[in-house]
C-alpha cells in the first residue's frame, strides 16, 4: 500500500477508503478492541434487543432510495438545520459505544500517532475530535440524515465481522445518485465529506452482522506529511 498523505483526506472526492493493515500497531490495538467487545456480544445484545426490537423489513426499508425520496418530500432547501440532521433520531438500531461495556480506548495512542504524522493535531478541538462510537448488531442501521450543521470531514475506523454485509451509502449531491460502498471484513478507514445545507450529503448506514464504528471530525491543517509503514 502506498503512503497515506494528508491531502487524500481533504481532496474533493467524496469518499475513499484506506487500509489499516500497514500500520501494525494501531491494527492490532482495534482487534484487540473489536475481540474484547464481541466477548460481551451477547451480554450487551441481549438487553438491547429486547429494549428495541425491530420488525422485519423495517432496516432495509430506513435506508432505501424510496424512503430519501419522502424525506426529501418534506425537507426542502429552506427548511431548517435542525430538521435536517434529526432525520435519523429515532430512526435507528445501533448501540453507542459509550453506553456499553468493555469500551477501553487502547487503540487510541496508536491513532494519534498516525494522524499526528499525517500532521492532525488531535488534541486541538479546532482541528480532530470524536464525533461517536457505534456499534450496529445485526439488523442494525442508521436512517438517512445529513449532518449538515458540522460540515467537514469524516473519518471513521470501520470493523465488520463479514465480507460485504453491511455498507456506507449516499447520495451523491452532484448528480443524485445513489452510492452503495460495501464494507469489507476486518478493520479500515473510511473517509467522507459532509456538505452544508446547499450541499447536503444525505447518508446512512446498513448492517446484516457485527458492526463497529469509531469516528473523528478532521479539519485541513498544516502540510502534507506521507506515512509509511510501522516497522
Amino acid at each position: 500500500m502506498s503512503p497515506i498523505a494528508l491531502n487524500e483526506f481533504f481532496e474533493d472526492d467524496i469518499c475513499r477508503e484506506f487500509e489499516l493493515s500497514p500500520f501494525a500497531r494501531l491494527h492490532e490495538a482495534l482487534e484487540e478492541f473489536s475481540g474484547d467487545l464481541l466477548e460481551r456480544r451477547d451480554q450487551v445484545l441481549s438487553r438491547f434487543e429486547q429494549r428495541i426490537p425491530v420488525p422485519a423489513g423495517q432496516a432495509q426499508q430506513a435506508v432505501s432510495k424510496e424512503q430519501l425520496q419522502a424525506i426529501k418530500a418534506e425537507t426542502d432547501s429552506t427548511d431548517s438545520i435542525v430538521s435536517a440532521r434529526s432525520r435519523a433520531t429515532g430512526n435507528q438500531n445501533v448501540v453507542m459505544l459509550r453506553n456499553a461495556p468493555c469500551c477501553g480506548t487502547n487503540y487510541f495512542p496508536h491513532l494519534r500517532k498516525i494522524l499526528e504524522r499525517l500532521g492532525i493535531d488531535v488534541l486541538d478541538g479546532r482541528h480532530c475530535r470524536q464525533t461517536g462510537g457505534f456499534w450496529y448488531p445485526p439488523k442494525g442501521y442508521m436512517g438517512w440524515h445529513t449532518n449538515e450543521d458540522d460540515a467537514g470531514i469524516r473519518c471513521y475506523l470501520v470493523f465488520a465481522r463479514e465480507h460485504k454485509e453491511s455498507f456506507f451509502r449516499y447520495q451523491d449531491p452532484r448528480d443524485g445518485r445513489i452510492v452503495t460502498r460495501w464494507d469489507r471484513q476486518g478493520w479500515w478507514l473510511r473517509r467522507f465529506r459532509v456538505g452544508s445545507a446547499r450541499h447536503r450529503l444525505w447518508h446512512c448506514v446498513y448492517s446484516n452482522t457485527d458492526r463497529i464504528s469509531l469516528g473523528f471530525a478532521v479539519t485541513s491543517h498544516g502540510l502534507s506529511t506521507p506515512v509509511s509503514r510501522e516497522s
